[in-house]
């Protein structure tokens, strides 16, 4: 009985289960709130369970290190590990029934972080390849409190230099063998320090392919589309950006 006693004390005492909570992962712990009104409201007050869910943004002076949302990472593969297809692999277009419910406004991922400490700036890098080669970077401004997933999310899926293009990919933390990354490190002498840079490969060239051939996450890309306008879902992009450290370059290939 004084077990009992002492797991019930436990387990209604704020600072209690709070601590026991943060030992769980971050999917078992937004289920948790489902088991009682208690939890519900511990793990929606408590400030340190909300920065473990990606939802609170850490100071950066008291995190050592960078942690992309592992969670995030798991339902959108293609947006955290650039060797992967962008939308194949997304969770919402294995489960295709449930599509609508993921796209919902009030969907959860859409307000969680995808690293802590935040992202506050985001890179574009669009190369160009045909007879000579051309390299467009800018940074965007996130938003106040720090990238969440809906932005990176609706930024691929929406974003004019991004829509129609083909490859858009994410480099996380300078981990990519771009030549365009190399050419601004070597042109400006600056060590590029954006912790996430979409990366779009735009090119020509004399050949002519089939007019109606399109790549799969294009096809994917319009399913998604379509059920943001069934919804009548406004993207979070705005109309217009400040474009950040720009930087260009055109010129024929080295030799």
């Amino acid at each position: 009985m004084a077990t009992q006693t002492a797991q019930a004390i436990a387990l209604s005492t704020f600072e209690l289960l709070e601590l026991i909570l943060l030992q769980l992962d971050t999917q078992t712990l937004l289920t948790a709130q489902r088991t009682c009104q208690t939890w519900h409201r511990i793990i929606q007050d408590s400030v340190a369970i909300q920065k473990a869910l990606f939802f609170i943004p850490m100071n950066s002076s008291s995190a050592s290190t960078k942690v992309q949302n592992a969670l995030l990472a798991k339902m959108f593969p293609g947006f955290f590990n650039s060797n992967l297809t962008l939308l194949a692999g997304v969770d919402m277009l294995q489960r295709p029934e449930k599509l609508e419910a993921y796209i919902r406004p009030e969907a959860s991922w859409r307000r969680m972080l995808v690293q802590q400490p935040p992202i506050f700036r985001i890179g574009i890098l669009v190369s160009c390849f045909a007879f000579s080669e051309s390299y467009t970077f800018y940074e965007l401004s996130t938003r106040e409190d720090g990238l969440r997933m809906e932005e990176l999310f609706e930024a691929f899926l929406f974003h004019r230099d991004v829509v129609g293009l083909d490859n858009p990919a994410t480099n996380w933390w300078g981990n990519t063998d771009s030549p365009g990354w190399r050419k601004i490190e070597q042109m400006t002498g600056r060590t590029m320090e954006t912790d996430l840079v979409i990366s779009i490969l735009a090119g020509s060239t004399c050949t002519d392919y089939d007019d109606d051939w399109e790549s799969e996450d294009a096809i994917l890309g319009v399913r998604i589309r379509d059920v943001y306008q069934k919804l009548n879902i406004q993207p979070c992009i705005p109309v217009k950006e400040a474009r950040l450290n720009e930087w260009e370059y055109s010129g024929w290939y080295d030799d």
